[in-house]
């Protein structure tokens, strides 16, 4: 089981980074938001705002209702929508990478298939 890391990724800058690898399952997928969550909670107390850095190149949902756990832990949490400035996601070049980015980038959300390109564009 490949449980997600989250850690600070760059004091400076305040880049949380949540990465995530392997096969994810639904147990896996809880486990990991819940740690998430938890240490983005000192992160708030030690810095407030944070930018969040997901790294999702190299993961596999088991189902369905894993990517659903997952995405929804950090797409509906308020303690996230509250404090994070900006997200970049970085993933594996793809056409859904691609896509995604066409249609969801904004001010606050971009998406890229280098890390430092990302933590690069969080720090502006």
């Amino acid at each position: 089981m490949n449980i997600p890391e989250t850690f600070l990724y760059d004091e400076n800058s305040r880049i949380v980074c949540h990465s995530i690898r392997g096969k994810m399952s639904v147990k896996t997928a809880l486990t990991g938001v819940e740690n998430a969550l938890e240490f983005v909670r000192r992160v708030v107390k030690k810095y407030g705002r944070f930018n969040l850095l997901l790294d999702v190149k190299e993961y596999i949902f088991e189902d369905i209702e894993a990517h659903k756990v997952w995405s929804l832990g950090f797409k509906e949490n308020e303690l996230l929508k509250k404090y994070v400035i900006k997200t970049a996601v970085v993933g594996e070049d793809s056409l859904k990478l691609r896509t995604e980015k066409e249609m969801m980038e904004t001010d606050q959300l971009s998406f890229f298939t280098g890390i430092d390109e990302a933590a690069d564009w969080l720090s502006l």
